[in-house]
């Protein structure tokens, strides 16, 4: 070997401190792998290494920016090993696995913010201990649209309400407009997004309109998808006026409304306030 091929025994590595800032600071996967490839080996990666060899089995979009534990990701007990290594480098992560629920509640934890879209397994439907601690974890974005099949709906309205952290909602069947709106609307909350993509409720109610009215008033909404039953006969004409001043006043980001009664209502004139 030529003398100038030999490595530089002055050579030195970079304080694991700043190599991880600087790892962090990417935010695209093929960016941030092909930094890692060029460290060469484990002795430079250090911390990052488990994270490396991830990438050589999964595909590097589920691995970064944001971690997405998924069902193959974590039957391996070797990946599993290697996600507990590298999960301090991460603010999100998504969550479409449940199959170890005290794993999940001991290592995400905040500063990390979930998006959940998993579904219990079925023994977990009945136990009120799996719900505890499910509503512990930091989730952000709830996304509840393949519980319906799970049955459990009362176990559902009875917990939604504890999650603190929630900012984004998206529902099909498995509730009741009665909690989500109660919910939306309590002044703890935190929901700016809500997608409800079927009630199962004949009628809106008017607890649930209060409920929406306030949330519509209150809250910087960004996101509200609904399709809306119909008015209960005891809704009184001026509750109903409010609620479509509220629904078409919010200056919210994106509005979207599926009703078959539309033709049937007389909507007041006043001025729209949606962002663009």
């Amino acid at each position: 070997m030529h003398k100038k091929d030999q490595p530089d025994p002055r050579r030195r590595l970079l304080p694991p401190e700043v190599l991880v800032k600087i790892a962090c600071g990417i935010s695209h996967a093929a960016t941030l792998f092909s930094f890692l490839d060029a460290l060469g080996s484990s002795n430079v990666r250090r911390s990052l290494e488990p994270l490396w060899q991830l990438s050589l089995t999964i595909d590097r979009t589920m691995l970064w920016p944001i971690l997405q534990l998924s069902q193959d990701l974590m039957d391996s007990p070797e990946s599993r090993g290697q996600v507990e290594a590298v999960i301090k480098f991460y603010t999100n992560v998504d969550v479409s696995w449940a199959g170890d629920m005290a794993w999940l509640l001991s290592l995400l934890q905040p500063p990390i913010a979930i998006k959940w879209s998993a579904t219990p397994p079925m023994p977990a439907v009945r136990s009120n201990d799996w719900f505890a601690k499910w509503v512990s974890l930091p989730i952000r974005d709830l996304d509840l649209t393949r519980w319906y099949s799970c049955g459990g709906s009362s176990t559902l309205d009875a917990y939604l309400p504890r999650f603190s952290a929630l900012e984004s909602l998206t529902l099909k069947s498995d509730y009741t407009l009665d909690t989500v709106f109660a919910l939306a609307a309590q002044p703890s909350s935190k929901l700016v997004e809500l997608d409800i993509v079927h009630a199962n409720e004949l009628f809106l109610t008017s607890s649930m309109l209060e409920s929406v009215i306030l949330w519509l008033q209150t809250a910087p909404i960004r996101v509200f998808h609904f399709r809306p039953p119909i008015f209960h006969p005891s809704v009184d004409s001026l509750l109903q006026e409010t609620y479509y001043k509220a629904l078409f006043q919010c200056p919210m980001k994106q509005l979207r409304l599926v009703s078959d009664e539309w033709s049937k209502v007389e909507l007041m004139c006043f001025p729209l306030r949606w962002k663009v």
